[in-house]
């Protein structure tokens, strides 16, 4: 996990974009852009690709359990992804774009605002794009 403190928080409706690269050769690469109001990785919300299991994620909480709305998604090694997060911290609810599909979620607990963003990943390395943010009219 890496992720960082914004200098200033989002608030609203805001959407975060980079690009994700597997980089092990296994098959089981897996790759998430993060957010969250603390850096607690329990408490982020990863959105990601996951090539082993073949779908596409988003994941709140912890990585370990790996429970959350996913939807079918086949995705090849050595092949740049766009990732495209859109959070509507009013409404609760997240939609994740990347390899060619979308997943929709609602927050599991209210988020008044975005104070951290990152990369998670788990038992894998991946290369990540800086992310890009910008709010959403």
């Amino acid at each position: 996990m890496a992720v960082k403190s914004l200098e200033t928080p989002l608030t609203g409706k805001v959407t975060f974009k980079c690009t994700l690269q597997y980089a092990n050769g296994d098959g089981a690469n897996n790759g998430y852009l993060a957010f969250g109001d603390t850096a607690e990785e329990a408490t982020l919300v990863k959105c990601g690709l996951r090539q082993k299991m073949a779908t596409a994620a988003i994941i709140q909480g912890s990585l370990a359990a790996g429970e959350g709305a996913t939807t079918p998604c086949t995705t090849d090694y050595g092949k740049p992804y766009e990732l495209t997060v859109t959070v509507d911290l009013a409404a609760g609810r997240v939609v994740f774009k990347g390899g060619g599909v979308t997943v929709e979620a609602k927050l599991d607990r209210p988020m008044e605002r975005i104070t951290h963003i990152g990369y998670c990943l788990k038992d894998t390395i991946v290369d990540f794009s800086p992310i890009e943010a910008s709010s959403v009219q």
